[in-house]
């Protein structure tokens, strides 16, 4: 079956319902084709959160967010190796530098345009603060972070936004086809032309575009293969929906495109068996709550600031044992007592302490610290298959005794002298948002003299990629000769990202996704209304 229409999105997620919804807005003839069979992707499953620099709530709040000072924040975060204020592109590659430039530009013109036409409702929180607060570059720390608005009786979070966009989708005419992923992109003259589609039972439909072709399918976190092969660090599963396999890659490889940034990914801690039980419902645990609690790797030392933002507590799991071949980090074990277990129980953000109503299957208890390590060990042994290098060292009991010993101490003291735990602006922020600790410094308690304990494994997640083929400031995907691929876009996680390996702040993916969507559906949609313009002229002249 032959379809003729102006714009075909490929994936159900924030860029691809950001991109529908603007496409169907301007008149367009819109397509959107998921491979699930609900919408939303993985943005569903998150906060909802974006943050957009200069946006128009700091603006008539009058924060000032010079572009200059936002480019430097990001690239001083994007490549903290090469970074210097006074290179002309900051240590960033070109396209990462023009594309930081683009986002700065239009995501909060991309934000002002979907809540006029109905497609976004958020709120605005002048006290929230970047990740990186504290950093000289960063000139204004509060307010680049927009939410969506409680859902009051309805679906709350990243499920609220997109169960908006998934609605204005629906009453604006976009067509949705879900169970359905495309099998081949046809290309005349160099640009593209048609898009092939199948479901589920086989079918098979061809789409003639007159804009585009939007792919928006998400990163290659679900495609073990694709991870082994282009990300060095060994990532387990993380929390990305079942259908972010990259399905985009060969397609765009096939038609020349440029890619970057295969290596890099968006990375959290994740609770490690919710992660085989769970693979769909599981998410990442992007903030770990209360203050009763610390972290140490398979000898019992702690190995990381538990509170410090969770793209960068992350690295802290790859610390190579090089005697001992082994990464003795992975898995990291996550230590509580009783009243932490009480206090900060929840689901939130991904919360590894269960609350009482909830089969806290993962998580070990013993009635001390013995005891508890002896559960660690048995948990550990029962999960060879997965974690095979994962053992206790011998000492682990008494070693953990001595750093809880530690912890103990300096939690009473209010300072963290070995990981700074609690010194940052954001960690004091998030200790008063999620629930603070009643001593000096709200991010630590000393544990309980006396048992019970518990304890969970967590591991490293990519919950997503960043990396794919490059795209420029209208989202067209370019060739190895830096050249747009005409009719062919890209946005969110399956194109390559500017942040590098970083993550600016909470929010960062979900509003890149929604900027470049809406950059995409701008351009394209400009492009049909100019290929049909055309086409018209050219029928009068021939018929006159």
């Amino acid at each position: 079956m032959d379809v003729n229409v102006d714009v075909v999105v490929v994936g159900a997620g924030q860029a691809g319902l950001v991109a529908a919804v603007f496409a169907a807005s301007r008149g367009m003839t819109t397509t959107l084709i998921e491979a699930r069979d609900v919408l939303g992707g993985t943005a569903a499953k998150s906060s909802g959160v974006m943050w957009i620099p200069n946006n128009r709530f700091m603006r008539q709040h009058g924060v000032s967010d010079p572009r200059d000072d936002a480019l430097r924040y990001m690239a001083r975060l994007a490549t903290p190796r090469h970074y210097s204020s006074t290179h002309p592109t900051l240590g960033l590659a070109d396209w990462e530098l023009d594309s930081a430039g683009v986002f700065y530009d239009h995501a909060s013109r991309a934000l002002d345009s979907l809540i006029d036409i109905g497609a976004l409702d958020v709120v605005y929180d002048p006290t929230f603060v970047d990740y990186y607060a504290h950093l000289p570059e960063n000139v204004a720390p509060y307010g680049r972070t927009v939410f969506p608005r409680p859902g009051h009786g309805k679906a709350t979070g990243g499920k609220a936004a997109t169960d908006i966009l998934a609605d204005r989708a629906a009453a604006l005419g976009v067509s949705i086809l879900t169970k359905s992923h495309v099998v081949d992109v046809l290309v005349d003259d160099g640009a593209v032309v048609s898009v092939i589609s199948e479901d589920n039972e086989g079918r098979r439909t061809k789409f003639n575009v007159g804009g585009g072709v939007i792919f928006t399918t998400g990163g290659f976190s679900r495609n073990p293969t694709m991870m082994r092969q282009n990300v060095a660090l060994p990532y387990g599963p993380g929390c990305a929906v079942a259908t972010n396999t990259g399905g985009f890659v060969p397609i765009a490889q096939r038609l020349g495109a440029q890619f970057d940034g295969m290596d890099k990914v968006w990375a959290a801690p994740i609770v490690f068996e919710r992660t085989l039980r769970e693979p769909e419902a599981v998410c990442a645990s992007f903030y770990l709550p209360g203050d009763g609690f610390l972290i140490t790797d398979l000898r019992g030392r702690r190995v990381v600031d538990e509170k410090a933002p969770y793209n960068d507590f992350t690295k802290a799991f790859f610390d190579f044992d090089w005697q001992g071949a082994r990464y003795p980090a992975i898995p990291m074990i996550m230590i509580w007592d009783a009243d932490h277990a009480q206090i900060h129980a929840g689901s939130r953000l991904g919360n590894p302490v269960p609350p009482a109503d909830v089969d806290g299957y993962w998580v070990v208890e013993g009635a001390d610290l013995n005891e508890l390590a002896q559960r660690v060990e048995e948990r550990l042994a029962s999960l060879a298959a997965e974690l095979p290098q994962a053992t206790l060292d011998p000492n682990f009991a008494t070693t953990l005794a001595s750093t809880i010993g530690r912890f103990n101490h300096q939690a009473a003291d209010g300072v963290d002298e070995d990981f700074g735990r609690g010194a940052t602006t954001y960690e004091q922020q998030m200790a008063l948002r999620m629930g603070p600790g009643k001593g000096t410094n709200p991010t630590l308690r000393p544990l309980a003299e006396n048992g019970p304990y518990y304890a969970t494994l967590l591991t490293p997640a990519a919950f997503d990629t960043k990396g794919g083929p490059r795209i420029d400031e209208h989202a067209r995907v370019v060739d190895v000769a830096g050249q747009p691929i005409e009719g062919l876009y890209a946005a969110g996680n399956c194109a390559a990202s500017p942040t590098g390996e970083s993550y600016w702040s909470g929010g960062a993916s979900l509003a890149l996704a929604m900027c470049f969507g809406y950059l995409a559906a701008e351009h394209s949609t400009q492009r049909a209304a100019e290929r049909a313009a055309q086409q018209n002229h050219e029928e009068a002249r021939i018929a006159n």
